[in-house]
């Protein structure tokens, strides 16, 4: 009797001490899967969030500590801005010879060879005919007519630079010289002013999203979804022109890309605005 109940109790223990390392080796391994696990999941969120900070943001085109290259970008070196137009410098012509001021912008439509018309020439034209009007008899009093006059047209020019200067005028009036630069910008040589163009089309889309964009920056208006619905709007056609002309023309593409200051994997793949 005494043997039967040693040997079931020997062989109670032998199973408890079996089945207790059985467990805790399974324990271990289910903890090591999971560790693994948990250590892969980290991983793939940590690359998925070094993917997400490299990745160009779809609205400025640039990544993270880029916004250099859209200050040397051709799209911006030709827009006109706020701080351009409120600078007190202004520029002195100097070929009239009367000093007249003119300002650092002129207003849209007058370029390079209306301004020398209309400040250069007009002037003189118009104090020549003044003094062929009188009926001069003497040198002394030729002299003194063409002093008069020229004075008469200095004032004249000085008080038109003031109304030609581009900032005297609104927001829409510097719209449209922004507007205006970039279809001569971006044009072809062979047809110098062609908005229907794709360098265009996508040069104006980024000018407006850039200026949406700005909009939006502020506290004030941070929260504007009107403005957030019109920006991703504008977004997604402009991946739409440079994913067409990319089809197209991939050279014009690359081109494009410098000039407006854009990574191509802002305008490529799924775009979250």
């Amino acid at each position: 009797m005494l043997r039967s109940c040693l040997a079931q109790a020997s062989r109670t223990v032998a199973s408890t001490s079996s089945t207790s390392f059985h467990t805790s080796a399974i324990l271990q391994a289910k903890v090591k899967v999971e560790l693994s696990r948990k250590l892969r999941r980290q991983q793939k969120i940590a690359h998925k969030q070094e993917e997400a900070d490299n990745r160009p943001h779809p609205v400025t085109g640039l990544g993270r500590g880029k916004e250099h290259v859209w200050d040397q970008c051709d799209l911006a070196k030709i827009l006109v801005s706020e701080e351009d137009l409120t600078a007190p410098s202004v520029e002195t012509d100097t070929t009239v010879g009367k000093n007249i001021p003119m300002p650092t912008v002129f207003s849209y439509g007058i370029r390079e060879p209306e301004a020398a018309l209309l400040f250069h020439d007009l002037p003189q034209l118009s104090s020549t005919q003044s003094i062929l009007q009188e009926n001069i008899i003497t040198p002394e009093k030729m002299n003194e007519l063409h002093i008069e006059a020229s004075l008469a047209e200095a004032h004249k020019s000085k008080q038109f630079s003031r109304v030609v200067d581009l900032r005297n005028a609104n927001a829409d009036g510097i719209h449209f010289e922004n507007r205006l630069r970039i279809i001569r910008e971006f044009s072809a040589p062979d047809r110098p002013f062609n908005p229907g163009r794709q360098e265009v089309q996508a040069a104006m889309l980024t000018y407006r999203i850039r200026n949406i964009w700005t909009h939006m920056s502020t506290k004030r208006y941070r929260k504007d979804v009107n403005a957030k619905r019109r920006l991703r709007e504008l977004v997604y056609q402009r991946a739409r022109i440079l994913k067409y002309l990319k089809r197209t023309d991939r050279v014009r593409w690359d081109m494009l890309l410098g000039r407006l200051g854009l990574e191509p994997g802002a305008v490529e793949g799924e775009l979250m605005v």
